[in-house]
């Protein structure tokens, strides 16, 4: 008999009993009239699509659970004051003899023991970066390592730091002033985008200088003092890192650091409490990493926050200049008005020198229906015109508003041509498998199952990613806490109520309940600390931004996206804006001034979703709307857009043929759709670790309610379980004793 409880400062307490399939919910303390209750029962989180019709009664209720449900939770409305109970998992009878015969039965063939998948090979201009650094001779086969995964090894020595083994995809480099680097990844100068180790070799004097800047990437550098790892001013690069009494090695991938790890004679040990935590939820910003353990114990994602240094006295962990940036501060409307303009600078800069690279002959700007998307567009309205543009926009409800706002410049639509390929696509039906591989680094989980479009020239693309991070001021903490009513409470003021509110939100995708009651408070609370932020919402929004914004925004591995990337939203002076404004005020002005300052005109057509169009009318209380000669006109034909894609079909460069895409996706859709290739890594997982099995009921019964469900958000879902589990099979591979 399980028992659950909410109560109040009025004395009245929501308590519930569930008997099997019976539940008996109780309202306590001050007493109610026979009619003054209403009560409903939840599937999942509070969603009015999720609940039964409410009940009226009395201060007791009881009902029958549905047997086909993963859980509930309770809510009772007494005189507009709302009881509402935990959201518990619950699993039917039915469901628990499935599972068990499930158990009992044989292995099929697809149970057979896995074989190790290979490493995953970043694409130029990000490249695969490890080190271990020792006092004596522990390279041990790290040889072989390298020779496996067709890296370069290189070994370095300092009194100060000792040896160094180095793993690259291309070797390191130095610097004119005589330092040694590897450089994996995109970033800029003071008047030149720059690409990959080659570029920064060519381009950059002083390597020092690239520490802390703007773009996605990964560094690590080298002298006689001390050795640098570090990653750009977001974060966008994962980095992991490990140490005990003999080594100090860290890694861009947590796949390459384990494998060195095993070759120089580290054990390694599954973190149970932190693998247990990953099938938590598949709902963001909780869907794979969270905080700074990783699924190995001892070793640790480095902060978005943080740089790693290794000298004579070991390793120490510095603050990024994102954490200054970050910090609480007095915002005064000079203040304002000054970071707004040096933003505006800054973002203009960042699309110009994309505009004048010479390696590209076009640069795709992506325009949706959004406010940041609309900020790169102004800020290519504010520059002498480039034949070198296109625009790039999504099919369905967003070309409407992308053809009026490109109505108004007449840019290019994006008709060039492309090659098409099914990346990493299997052979006999098998799965890409170093799809896990770099997935278990925590990057965008669906890119593997979509086909790549590449254009045949040198293009650029610009994209609006890291809006999260750079402009858009949004309240997490009461994104998670709003009532489906669209009221949103008011702040919380304790962690456990943020505990409260993420589970309840992420209820109906919860896929192992137990963890989050058994773990997750340790987790939120490394998550929340990490922020330098004194306001409890303050970082939770930053632990939304560093623990979501490199999961979906990466491009290290770029899966579908059809080109190198370049964000320019990313500016400094935007950063600490938008940290300095959340502490006045959580809502979307920083956007609206942006699009008004870089360019009036655009500022002033409509925006798709009606709730944008209310925040701008709020925005006009702090600047008066810009006055139109005439109206914006729509074009519901989008004549424009279509046009370019009928012009692109003829030309057979828009789509691949649909033979083609079913030819590369049928295997793949054969095996990944299939229950099988979800519970043929359970049965592993179970059978070789016994002590997951109290995760084993929970998992089997996700996969069983997700595995036939075709709309995008079960896609999504689906896949994310389905890597989690091969993952760990692999973790597990890889934890198990060397020969």
């Amino acid at each position: 008999m399980d028992v659950d409880a909410n109560s109040d400062l009025l004395g009245r307490e929501l308590s519930i009993e569930v008997d099997g399939t019976t539940l008996r919910c109780a309202l306590s303390g001050a007493p109610v009239d026979d009619d003054a209750v209403s009560w409903t029962l939840h599937r999942g989180d509070f969603h009015p699509s999720r609940a039964s019709q409410p009940v009226v009664a009395g201060a007791g209720w009881t009902v029958k659970l549905p047997d086909r449900t993963n859980g509930y939770a309770v809510r009772a409305v007494v005189d507009g004051v709302v009881y509402q109970s935990k959201w518990t998992q619950l699993f039917g009878s039915d469901a628990k003899l499935r599972y068990d015969e499930w158990r009992k039965s044989a292995p099929t063939p697809s149970d057979a023991a896995p074989r190790p998948i290979p490493l995953f090979r970043y694409e130029k201009p990000f490249e695969n970066i490890g080190f271990v650094c020792h006092r004596g001779d522990q390279s041990g086969d790290l040889a072989e390592v390298a020779e496996t995964n067709a890296l370069v090894i290189e070994h370095h020595q300092s009194s100060n730091w000792g040896n160094l083994a180095l793993l690259s995809g291309s070797g390191s480099s130095r610097d004119k002033r005589g330092t040694h680097f590897v450089f994996s990844g995109i970033t800029r100068d003071s008047d030149r985008l720059i690409f990959g180790s080659e570029d920064v070799k060519s381009q950059v004097p002083d390597i020092r200088t690239l520490a802390d800047g703007l773009g996605e990437f990964h560094l690590l550098t080298w002298d006689d003092e001390q050795i640098y790892f570090g990653h750009d001013y977001i974060g966008q690069g994962h980095l992991f890192i490990y140490e005990d009494d003999n080594i100090v090695a860290g890694a861009n991938g947590i796949h390459l650091l384990a494998l060195m790890l095993r070759a120089v004679g580290v054990p390694l040990r599954l973190n149970d409490d932190v693998v247990k935590l990953k099938f938590f939820s598949t709902s963001y910003p909780f869907e794979f990493h969270q905080g700074r353990r990783t699924d190995f114990a001892g070793v640790e994602r480095i902060s978005v926050y943080e740089s790693a240094r290794v000298d004579a006295g070991g390793l120490s962990l510095s603050k990024t200049e994102m954490w200054t940036d970050n910090a609480d501060g007095e915002l005064s409307d000079a203040l304002y008005e000054d970071l707004l303009a040096k933003a505006v600078e800054e973002i203009t800069d960042n699309v110009a020198i994309a505009l004048k690279h010479p390696k590209f002959e076009n640069v795709v700007a992506e325009l949706s229906a959004g406010l940041d998307s609309r900020i790169i567009y102004c800020a290519l309205s504010r520059l002498p015109r480039s034949e070198k543009v296109r625009i790039s926009t999504r099919t369905g409800k967003e070309e409407p508003t992308a053809a009026a706002i490109n109505a108004q410049y007449g840019f290019a639509w994006d008709d060039l041509p492309r090659r098409y390929s099914f990346h990493g696509a299997p052979e006999d039906g098998d799965f890409p498998l170093t799809s896990h591989s770099v997935f278990m680094d925590g990057y965008y989980i669906e890119s593997m199952f979509k086909v790549r479009a590449e254009y045949e020239k040198p293009t650029l693309v610009l994209t609006g990613h890291g809006g999260e991070a750079f402009s858009r001021v949004m309240s997490i903490e009461g994104f998670f806490a709003r009532d489906f009513s669209g009221e949103i409470p008011g702040p919380v003021e304790t962690e456990a109520e943020i505990e409260s509110n993420v589970i309840r939100f992420i209820g109906n995708h919860q896929v192992w309940y137990a963890a989050g009651d058994r773990y997750f408070s340790e987790s939120l609370s490394e998550m929340l600390a990490e922020s330098p932020s004194g306001s409890l919402a303050k970082r939770f929004a930053d632990t939304y931004v560093s623990e979501r914004n490199p999961f979906v925004g990466g491009s290290v591995y770029r899966g579908a996206m059809s080109g190198p990337q370049w964000r320019p939203l990313h500016s400094k002076s935007l950063y600490r804006l938008r940290a300095l404004w959340f502490q006045r005020k959580q809502d979307y002005r920083l956007q609206y001034d942006l699009i008004r300052a870089l360019n009036p005109l655009i500022s002033e057509v409509p925006y798709m979703k009606p709730v944008e169009d209310a925040y701008k009318a709020e925005f006009h209380k702090y600047r008066p709307p810009f006055k139109l000669t005439e109206p914006i006109q729509f074009d519901e034909d989008v004549s424009s857009v279509r046009a370019a894609r009928r012009s692109s079909e003829s030309g057979s460069v828009w789509l691949p043929s649909r033979e083609d895409f079913d030819a590369t996706r049928r295997s793949v859709d054969e095996y990944q759709e299939s229950a099988e290739s979800f519970l043929a890594p359970l049965r592993y997982i179970l059978d070789s670790h016994p002590e997951y099995e109290d995760m084993g009921l929970p998992l089997f019964s996700y996969i069983e309610r997700v595995v036939n469900r075709t709309n995008p958000r079960a896609f999504s879902k689906r896949h994310n379980i389905r890597n989690k589990l091969h993952i760990l099979m692999q973790e597990i591979l890889l934890s198990s004793k060397m020969p």
